[in-house]
């Protein structure tokens, strides 16, 4: 089995993920006074624990919420090849649910990939 670890890059800190949860609450991550009246609420197994796919093609999603616009990034992967990508990469404030597919990943190593999402101007 495959593992994809999204990384969310936060202004704070880093956070990897591996896995979805069903019964946690969401958090909005802290903001320093003065940088931003954005809020990105998102489910915390995502930030602390990830989404993982197999080795063969797939598809996850992921909600999350935000008081602004938003946009989403795909950092470049080491290897240069489009293995994942994101659909819709931007929105307005309010409820987001974004897809991630992944091809086929016919090499012995596992891939990762930052991912981030900005709104305002707040990363996560």
């Amino acid at each position: 089995m495959e593992k994809l670890w999204f990384v969310l890059a936060m202004l704070i800190g880093v956070f990897a993920s591996c896995s979805e949860g069903e019964n946690e609450s969401p958090v909005t991550p802290n903001q320093k006074p003065g940088t931003s009246s954005s809020e990105i609420t998102i489910d915390p197994t995502i930030l602390s624990g990830g989404v993982m796919f197999e080795t063969v093609q797939g598809e996850k999603s992921i909600t999350f919420s935000t008081t602004s616009d938003w946009s989403l990034s795909i950092a470049e992967t080491r290897s240069g090849i489009d293995w994942c990508k994101a659909s819709p990469t931007s929105g307005g404030k309010g409820t987001a649910n974004v897809k991630f597919t992944t091809s086929e990943n016919t090499e012995p190593e596992d891939r990762s990939v930052a991912v981030t999402i900005k709104a305002g101007r707040l990363l996560l």
